[in-house]
This record gives C-alpha cells, structure tokens and sequence, in this order.
C-alpha cells in the first residue's frame, strides 16, 4: 500500500494521482478502480455507497455480490474471490476517519500478489499507521512555479496583464482554490485547532522553530497548543522548511511555514465571520498584524486608536527590512487605556517614551519593543507573573532596568545595545528574581560593572540558560558564575577590556557553548580542573592567548574549537579526542601542529606562515561525517609555504585520502531522504602534483575520459577531481568545475553536474592543490538523478566523461559567449579524477596501499605544456593496445 500527502495535497493529489492510475493501468490488472473526492463523496452519499463503487468495480459488477450486506470485503467468500485477483485500487482524499478507511480498505491483504493500493489524504497520521511506503508531495519550487504559471493563464499575455492579474490575485484569491484549501481547515477535529490555525495564519505567518511557535500561541491561553501544532503539522497545513536553519546553540532545525494561499484562505474565514465584511468593529479585533515596511509615507495614528479594542490579544507592528524607522506617528501620544487582555506585543521602532499608564499588563507573555525610543518602560511595580520575555533591544534612551520583581515566569530579557544602561548587577540579583526556576536568560550591553568575585555567595537565578554579555566592558568573569548550574550558553564576545575567565568555569556543567571572540586582552585559558561533558563549541577568536593548557583535554565534549587570529599562539596541547572541528587560521606564530585526533573531520590552518610541521591524522572509514552545523568540511593550508617536504607529499595526502574514502563511504549509507546539512570536502595545500589516486590526470584545464564497460557497478562511490593552480595574485570570485557525461548518442552531453559552491581564491604566492569531493558526486547524487537503479542506467548508457575546471567571476557561470576574466591572473596547471570504488576502501583498511600507476610522461609528450585547455581520454594516453593492461593497473575503474 502506499499513500501520498504534502503541502499541496489538495491541489497536486487528484491529478498525481490520476495519472499514476492511468499509467499503471496499462500494467496486468485484472481488475482496477478509482475513486476520486473519498472525503466529499462519503459526506454526500455515505461510505457505503463508495464501498459498493469500489467492489462493483472489483467484482465486474456482480450483481449477487452487490447485493450481500456486507461492510467491508472481509467476508470469507470475498476474501477467496480477492485472492484469485491482482487488482489496481486508487482512492483519492480519504479523511482522517479510520472507520472510513476500514470500511473500504479493509481485507486487501486477501489481494493476489502484485496488487496496489494507492491512496491520497491531507492527514500523514491516517499513512503512518496502513501505508507501507509514503510519499511527501513536495512544493514546486521558483522555476518549476513560473514553468507552470507561465505554461497556463498569462501564457502569451502582455507584461501588464501579467501584472494586473498578479495584483488581482493578491486582492482576490483564486475561489476555486479556496474552496479546496478550506475543506483542510473544515477538517480540523477540534475548534481550539481550527483557532491555532487562524492565528498562524493570521498574525504568526512568519518562520518559527516549533519552540518559538509554541510559545507565541501558548500565550494565547491554548493549553493544548504543542499537540495543536503537532495536528497541523500532520495535515499540511503547515510544514517544517526543507532547509535546516541554526538554531540557538548552533544545531540545525526546521523552520515551520505556512503557505501564502493557505494564509488567504484563514484571513478569508476570519473576514468571512465578521457581520460587516471589511469594515470590523473595533470591539471584534482579537488581533493586528501591520508591516511598516509596505508603506511608503508616515501614518498619524490617533490617540484613541486602541481604546476600543476591549479583545485585543495580539499586536505585532514590525519592519521586515533594514530600516528601521517607525512609520507611525503618534503625534498626540497614546489614551492611556491598552487592552488587559493582550497577551503578545510587538512594537518596533515604538516611538513613544513611556508605555501608556493604565496599560496592566496581567496578560502579557511576550513584550517585543526593538529600536525604541522608551525611557522608562513602567514607572510603578506591575503584575507580570505570566510574562516570559522581554525584547527591549538597542534601546538607546533607557536607563533604568524595569522592575521585574513580580515577572515569576521570566524566561528571556534582551538589553542588548541599551547603551546608556550603564549598570546592570541588579539583573543578576535583582530582589524576586533570584529565586525563579524559569529564568532562561539575560542579554546585555554595554555593562562595565557586574557583580564582583567578592561576592561568592550572589543569589544568581538557578535555571538561567542563555546569558549575552557581548560588547560589555568587563574586565573579569565573577567566579560565583560557577553556580548557574543550568547555563547553557554563555557569549562574551567583543569585550574588550576581558582580561580572564576563573577556573570556576568547569562547574558550569551544563555549560555548551562559550564565546569570547575578539577578546584581545585575553591571554590565558583557565585549568580546565573537573570534566566538562557538555561543551560542545569554544570561540576563541582574535584572543591573545599564547597557548591552551594541558588540561583542556578534559573538554571531553568538545567538538568545535575556533583559534583563527589567535596572532601569539604558539603551539597546542594533546586535543579533546572527540574534536571534529579546528580553526587555526591566521594563527601567524603557531609552529606545528602536534596530536591531532583521528576523529578531525574539518581542519582550517590557512595563511600559518611559520607552520613546519603536522602530525598525522586519519579519520576512521566509515565514519558517519556530522551535518550538525553549518560549516563545509574543508581541510585548508593556503599559504603555509613553510611546510617541510615530508609533510606536503606524505602528512597531507595521507589523511585527505581517509577523508574522501569516508566522505564517499559515508554518503553510501544515508537515505536518499537525509535532510542533514550537506557540505562539500574541500582539501587545499601547497603543491604542484596531483596525488597519483587520481589516476586520470591530464595538463590544463579540461580533459575527456572514455570510460570501460560496466564501470558503474554497486561498488562504485563517485568521484573525486583535483587541480593543480599555479601562484597568482589576484583575488578571484572563485572556482567552479562542470562533470558531463558522454552518453551512447556521441553528439549528446549529459550535464552531471554544475559546482554550486563559490570557492573564493585569496591571494597565494605558490601552486596549491587543490581536491573536491561532494555529495552531487557521490552514489547519492547517481541515485537522486537516475533512480536506484543508477547502477545499470549509468553502465548502458554513459560511455565517456568531459571535465572542466576554471576561475570564474560571480556574473560569469559557463555562458559560452562570457569572457573568463581573471584567468590571466589564476592558472589550472593541472586536472585528475579519482573514480572510487568501495574495493579502495578496502584496501587501505587491509594496509596495501599500492598507488595505480599513471603515465604522466605519456600525457606530456602528447600534450605538451602548452596544450592548457586540452582533452585527455584513456585511448589517447596509453594507446588502443595498451588499454586493456592499463585499465588492469588501475583497480579503481575496474568492474570487479
């Protein structure tokens, strides 16, 4: 059985599926059946009736059969007729009702084998517990959207009717669309998830993590709102973004999404529910949503505004660009009277200086007032036990702290950029908060005083999580910081004046991140004395730290560590062995690079220019390549001119091998679906030989491989590609290679693959190595564009290869009129390809790490050095007689 479901479920299915079932059609069926509109047939005429459908279809329309009472096909004398029969069955938009589906489905596993049972809904429970595979109908991306739009209603109209029916649209919502997204929401079980789904709509369009979400509807009084969330997840009508974004701590999450024509249809219905459509009565406003940024001139507000707005639960006026500038004017200030019952309130830029008197804010969970121009946010005590945070960012005019002594519930306040807060110890001991549970955290700027090392025994809130203290000018970290026992994040970046952390930071244990980039006056890492298991990421950037102690090994966690500019660090201890990542670039004194441990996945030591010496390292094969964080995998010496020999032919090499054979190993094992952030291995180090691995190597810039039969069998991986770049010294947008594939048609060219990435070139002074290795040229990207079966495709029809690499402007991407600018000051000396095959991995685990030979005399004397953009193919290099013995040498294109 397999079903479908997706964000557009309710528009793409139907069609989807329909010509699934007409394709399938064709195959041998005995019989076959397809039921559209499950959901509003079933409304309309009953379950019963589709279920007869459904079996006259199955039983030829048997009339006896028809007649029996049954409610279901599980009758022992139609269990014996489904099992004689392979039959087709498409049933499209069931609801969630299990009975329903019961009712029609149940018994299929009494078809004969072969028989498919395909079925669409809007509810991905309903699949999770029948469908044996699903499928997730994707959104049409931009050009797949434009293709469509294009190909249908402005196909071959004028520009300005293409722009008048653009603005019709977003006036005027297409109703046939939605009459279909509003059966989604007519489905919704309960009336509180159908509220959810209008405030998202509504006020909440934006992208959230599901945390934040949750907490900007929880304040809204809906107890249930995570499983609410959970429930639209469920049916689509909104939906974790395919690309993972940095969460608070560095690990990728979804965004959730609502789509914009599901947004029109929820502000139709709520538009649809006032008495007086486009003209709602004051008193009826539960919620405002007004984006600055899409008025041009200043709006006056009258001071009245608000006052009758008795419902009022959210207010959210932001800016979504740059400028932040209110543009509303409140030239008569605000009555003193702001509903009670306002439980979210975002105001950026809110021109005013103090918040109106009699505004209690009993209600309130979220007060979000940005770039303001406030100076006193209350003047007197107020109830705050439901609020949880507090943004009052870069409020440049405040001065005094609020009081927040009956804020029980705390979570989070932002004083970032309150640059005349001069003081702020009484944050940490402030009288009521000392003693919260909730308290998550604290940012601050531009604080010069914090509560001193004397004074161990501070009451600091317990459960605080986050604290910024960025931009301050702290001189010391107080050891009684030891006691926030719950903190998670700490950031001191860019304070100036830091001068040491107390050795009292081990205690933080459950401490996961702590930054102090750009620290100058910072010279000494403390002991670390006791384990640290959780702290993961350690920013120490632009420090003036001259070395890191012993002890650091005892950052057992640590799988992130930043030294780049770290001008006086001079060498480094024994490593944390589960480190993954480690930037050391610009590290202008630092000399060698001892104890690495096997586990570095990513080692950045560019522009080191006294580094001499580096021990080896070899990631393990096999070993699962983290996606944790956004961050190519890269092994980088650009400019490390002072490497001894053995470290350029034998250290380098040796470990960059591992990396690609596990890079490659590693792709092999994930799912086609891996949703993991995706980056490309990218190894550059001083050289002028391509590492003989690369057995099809040729001079210049280009070269065309004729490839053996049955080359792409289950072992092969992918490739790898190398280039040589002679010294230059001017600042290129990058590097950029094209793969093609030659396919039996010798005429035709398949484009395999384009290089997404921009590799920026920055000024060397020697030839640098440079090796790629991506998933787009792995067995992953083989199977993403041909299939699973990839394999056989690939062997019966792709016959050669053409390789091209070369510098390129950002306006300039392979357009064959375009000039390759830059390309008198960056030449490709060289190109390989290392075709890869699981039998390398092999060997090098079994230790015969035997080189393939390659006949770079050969490739010479054809070419010669002048012969940059030349082709190479396996004929040309060896000759048709000496192809078959060269093909043996070279074990990995052999089919095995």
């Amino acid at each position: 059985m397999f079903g479908l479901f997706g964000a557009w479920e309710a528009l793409v299915k139907p069609p989807l599926a329909s010509i699934i079932y007409q394709r399938l059609s064709n195959s041998h069926f005995e019989a076959r059946c397809f039921l559209k509109d499950v959901r509003e047939e079933s409304s309309r005429n009953g379950t019963n009736h589709l279920r007869k459908e459904l079996l006259a279809s199955l039983l030829d329309k048997d009339e006896a059969m028809l007649r029996m009472d049954t409610t279901s096909a599980t009758s022992p004398f139609m269990r014996k007729r489904f099992r004689r029969r392979k039959v087709l069955v498409v049933l499209d938009d069931l609801d969630s009702s299990m009975f329903q589906f019961k009712t029609l489905i149940e018994g299929y596993d009494d078809f004969a084998p072969g028989s498919r049972i395909i079925f669409t809904t809007r509810d991905v429970q309903v699949l999770k517990t029948v469908a044996d595979e699903i499928y997730k109908v994707e959104e049409l991306d931009y050009f797949e959207s434009l293709d469509l739009l294009l190909g249908s209603s402005l196909h071959s109209k004028s520009k300005q009717e293409w722009e008048n029916t653009l603005d019709r649209l977003k006036m005027y919502p297409n109703p046939n669309i939605q009459r279909v997204l509003r059966i989604s929401y007519e489905g919704l079980d309960d009336e509180g998830i159908q509220k959810i789904f209008l405030d998202i709509a509504c006020i909440f369009q934006s992208h959230y993590f599901e945390d934040e979400l949750e907490s900007k509807l929880d304040s809204s009084g809906h107890s249930f709102v995570k499983l609410g969330i959970s429930d639209l997840i469920n049916k689509s009508l909104i939906n974790e973004s395919s690309i993972k974004c940095l969460g608070p701590l560095g690990t990728p999450m979804p965004r959730l999404k609502m789509h914009d024509l599901l947004q029109q249809t929820g502000r139709s219905i709520v538009r649809g529910e006032s008495k007086e459509p486009g003209n709602c009565r004051s008193a009826t406003i539960e919620g405002i949503s007004f984006n600055m940024s899409e008025i041009r001139k200043v709006v006056k507000v009258s001071p009245a505004a608000f006052s009758k707005m008795y419902d009022l639960r959210y207010l959210k006026i932001y800016a979504i660009h740059e400028n932040k500038k209110c543009k509303l004017c409140l030239p008569q200030g605000l009555d003193s009277y702001l509903s009670d019952t306002i439980s979210y309130f975002e105001w950026e830029s809110y021109p005013l200086k103090i918040l109106p008197s009699e505004f209690i804010p009993e209600n309130l969970v979220e007060l979000g007032l940005p770039n303001n121009q406030l100076e006193v946010l209350w003047d007197e005590s107020q109830p705050l036990e439901k609020l949880k945070v507090i943004d009052l960012s870069h409020s440049e005019l405040l001065t005094q702290i609020p009081n927040l002594s009956q804020a029980s519930n705390h979570e989070i306040i932002n004083l970032e950029g309150c640059t005349r807060l001069i003081q702020c110890s009484n944050l940490i001991d402030v009288e009521g908060l000392s003693g919260h549970e909730n308290y998550e955290a604290i940012y601050c700027n531009n604080i010069d005083k914090l509560k001193s090392s004397e004074t161990p025994n501070a009451n600091f809130p317990m459960n605080l999580r986050t604290l910024f203290l960025g931009g301050t000018a702290i001189e010391a970290v107080p050891s009684s910081f030891g006691c926030l026992l719950g903190l998670v994040q700490l950031d001191l970046d860019n304070c100036k004046r830091l001068k040491s952390i107390p050795t009292s930071i081990c205690k933080l244990k459950s401490l996961e991140s702590l930054n102090l980039f750009k620290c100058p006056n910072l010279e000494n890492f403390p002991e670390i004395l006791e384990p640290m298991e959780c702290l993961k990421c350690l920013r120490l950037e632009g420090t003036g730290i001259k070395e890191l102690p012993e002890s650091i090994v005892n950052l057992i966690g640590l799988d992130r560590l930043f030294l780049e500019g770290c001008s006086k660090l001079q060498k480094l201890p024994t490593l944390p062995l589960g480190l993954s990542y480690l930037d050391v670039e610009n590290c202008e004194s630092l000399k060698s690079l001892a104890h690495l441990p096997s586990s570095l996945e990513h080692l950045l030591a560019s522009h080191c220019t006294l580094l001499e010496t580096i021990s080896s390292w070899r990631t393990p094969l096999g070993y699962e390549i983290s996606d944790s964080y956004s961050m190519d995998g890269s092994i980088r010496f650009d400019n490390c001119l002072n490497l001894d020999q053995n470290t350029r032919n034998n250290i380098i090499p040796d470990p960059a091998l591992f990396r690609i054979l596990s890079s490659a190993t590693s792709y092999k094992k994930r799912p086609i679906d891996h949703q993991g952030l995706e980056f490309p291995l990218f190894i550059c180090y001083p050289g002028d030989e391509i590492p003989k691995r690369f057995s099809y190597q040729s001079l210049g810039s280009s070269m065309n491989i004729q490839l053996p039969p049955n080359w792409c069998n289950t072992n092969f991986l992918g490739f790898a590609v190398c280039f040589i770049i002679d010294q230059y010294s001017h600042i290129t947008d990058g590097i950029e290679y094209k793969l093609s594939f030659k396919t039996i048609n010798e005429n035709s060219l398949y484009d395999f693959h384009d290089s997404d990435w921009l590799y920026r070139l920055e000024k060397i002074n020697s030839e640098h190595v440079w090796t790629l290795h991506e998933a787009s040229l792995s067995c992953k990207g083989f199977e993403e564009k041909f299939g699973a079966n990839w394999p056989s495709i690939c062997s019966n029809i792709v016959t050669g290869i053409s390789f091209h690499v070369r510098p390129f402007r950002r306006d300039d991407r392979f357009h064959d009129s375009c000039v390759e600018e830059g390309v008198e000051h960056c030449k490709i000396k060289k190109c390989g390809i290392w075709m890869i095959y699981e039998e390398d991995a092999d060997q090098v685990l079994d230790g015969a790490e035997e080189e393939p030979e390659v006949e770079t005399s050969t490739i010479k004397r054809r070419f010669g050095e002048s012969s940059e953009g030349g082709g190479v193919s396996i004929t040309d290099v060896v000759g048709s007689d000496d192809k078959k013995e060269y093909q043996h040498k070279r074990r990995v294109i052999s089919s095995g």
